[in-house]
């Protein structure tokens, strides 16, 4: 350990509450706060629709697609993240969009509706590359003139048929949710091993199977910043103190220069020091692995 790192610990043990608030989480002073929220909404891209049907019930049909979406997407194992349709609540800020889009295409001179997924994060477009569009009818659209049915067709024919099939939950997780950080904050305190997590423990619903991935730019000496890797564990929600309701995570490996904690449960008082401020300069966490707590293995790979 070089001097100047040395130095760094023995002075975190005596400013814990400055390190410690030094990262807090968008809200209010030692406040955990929900997990990100992602949108639902749902454009419809096609002439053959907007000329036959009314303007107020394809806007009825948005509203309640969208709304059917939200209700389906959160289980099995999306549920670490907070899902609404555009219309609800809407001053709710988000950090992500997953789009359904109802497009008209020509086959051989007969239109047909195809359904396609688009994802967004932070108003960036992501690739769905493995993700399809797909037709609603398996020929022209039986009705265009009854909104009712438009509705019932596109939850029967495509989104009871995708939203819960396991390989498009499985693309979806590994090309857009494993992109949508958690939180760009962690809390340290000196002293103590564990790290919090500053969201909320019941909101996330993760048990102590789950694994957090977390990639991190540090400074903590007068070398250039550099990068490195954490996997958490989430062990417990936190009781009681500044944080309370939070996530109380256990190291499960670090990886940064010459520190490295290869085991679960290892133990390295440099790790502190990296994490606080000023030696940090950004960090986002991700979920790699989530086992919902009485719930079904749910895995994806980390960024």
């Amino acid at each position: 350990m070089n001097k100047h790192l040395r130095s760094v610990i023995a002075l975190l043990g005596a400013c814990a509450t400055v390190c410690t608030t030094g990262l807090l989480a968008t809200g209010a002073a030692g406040q955990a706060i929900p997990p990100p929220l992602v949108r639902t909404t749902v454009v419809i891209d096609s002439s053959l629709l907007r000329d036959n049907l009314d303007p107020a019930e394809l806007e009825r049909a948005r509203q309640e697609l969208a709304a059917y979406a939200a209700e389906k997407l959160p289980n099995p194992g999306f549920d670490y993240m907070r899902w609404l349709p555009a219309q609800l609540q809407p001053a709710l800020p988000s950090v992500a969009e997953l789009r359904v889009v109802i497009h008209q295409r020509s086959f051989s001179g007969i239109p047909r509706l195809i359904l396609e997924y688009q994802a967004f994060l932070g108003g960036t477009q992501i690739s769905l590359s493995s993700i399809a569009a797909q037709p609603i009818y398996d020929g022209p659209a039986p009705s265009v003139h009854s909104v009712d049915r438009l509705i019932a067709d596109v939850k029967s024919l495509r989104l009871d048929k995708d939203l819960p099939n396991e390989d498009f939950r499985r693309r979806l997780g590994e090309e857009f949710l494993r992109n949508i950080p958690l939180s760009e904050k962690v809390i340290v305190e000196a002293g103590k091993p564990d790290i919090i997590l500053p969201l909320e423990f019941d909101a996330l619903h993760a048990s102590d199977q789950s694994r957090l991935y977390v990639e991190f730019t540090a400074q903590p000496d007068t070398q250039p910043a550099d990068t490195g890797i954490m996997r958490l564990r989430p062990i417990k929600k936190v009781r009681a103190g500044t944080f309370e309701g939070g996530v109380n995570c256990r190291v499960y490996m670090f990886e940064f220069k010459d520190v490295s904690v290869p085991e679960p449960g290892g133990d390295d008082p440099r790790v502190l020091v990296i994490l606080a401020p000023p030696s940090v300069k950004s960090l986002r966490v991700f979920m790699e692995k989530f086992e919902r707590r009485a719930g079904t293995l749910i895995t994806t790979p980390g960024p």
